[in-house]
């Protein structure tokens, strides 16, 4: 799978009405996330990059409407249709004329690009990797990863549940994931402890592993589902005192609000 970072490059609106006081601007850009999400799927397989240019008019209140493709290059390939998808998330300061907003109409350039990916990691040296891998172990890691593969099949069987899939289909496809499971949990095992060996130290690796193989550190690991379950009810508690004095602050703020009644109200 292509690994894809996508640029905003040469963003800017022109402006085509006359007798405007103060032009259009940005207000809010597409991000890099949100153009790596409509990049064309044929275009990022094949590495080919694109540029558009659309023509909307910025309605008073900042949003675009009446988009059009002006430019696409190259054609054919989805970039007019993946630029227009994201019209809606955008947003500009309205152009003024005497101080009031008016509508305008701006040209807005999009340049989609796929950079080449640097060059990988080296490996960790093999003794490095086999203390991060027990250090990964020690902490608990390996059980934090069975419990979110029992999420995500148990989410997985209870949504095919209600598939089209008779129950022998489903009961191959729940058998399948599992299979899957209990293969890759060493793989993942693996690949966390690979990212421990190159973000630590051997120094800091030895003393963590000191702690975690260590009394108390059993202990901490072994305490840590009842501690989860016992913050998780802590700040559940929490949460409904912090919702019970935010709707007080909003009534004091806005008294008329529907549902709001301030004491000594009748």
């Amino acid at each position: 799978m292509l690994t894809v970072f996508l640029a905003v490059a040469s963003m800017g609106a022109t402006m085509a009405d006359a007798h405007i006081d103060t032009k259009p601007d940005w207000l809010v850009k597409p991000t890099d996330e949100q153009m790596m999400w409509v990049y064309p799927q044929a275009a990022a397989k094949s590495e080919t990059p694109g540029y558009v240019q659309l023509q909307c008019r910025v309605a008073v209140e900042g949003n675009l409407k009446a988009c059009g493709v002006l430019t696409e290059e190259p054609q054919g390939m989805g970039f007019g249709e993946a630029a227009l998808s994201l019209t809606p998330q955008l947003r500009f300061r309205p152009a003024l004329r005497k101080g009031q907003p008016v509508e305008s109409e701006v040209r807005i350039p999009l340049r989609f690009s796929v950079p080449k990916d640097g060059p990988a990691p080296p490996p960790s040296a093999p003794e490095i990797v086999a203390k991060a891998r027990r250090l990964v172990l020690a902490m608990g890691l390996d059980s934090a990863v069975k419990a979110y593969q029992e999420r995500v099949l148990g989410g997985l069987y209870a949504e095919d549940r209600a598939s089209t899939f008779t129950a022998d289909e489903r009961k191959a496809l729940f058998e399948a994931a599992q299979e899957i499971a209990v293969e890759y949990k060493p793989k993942l095992i693996d690949t966390a402890a690979e990212v421990y060996a190159r973000t630590f130290t051997p120094d800091e690796l030895d003393t963590a592993l000191a702690f975690f193989e260590g009394a108390t550190g059993r202990h901490l690991v072994g305490q840590q589902k009842q501690v989860a379950g016992d913050v998780g009810t802590a700040l559940r508690n929490q949460w409904k005192e912090i919702f019970k004095e935010t709707r007080g602050r909003f009534c004091q703020k806005a008294p008329a609000a529907k549902g709001c009644v301030l004491p000594g109200a009748s």
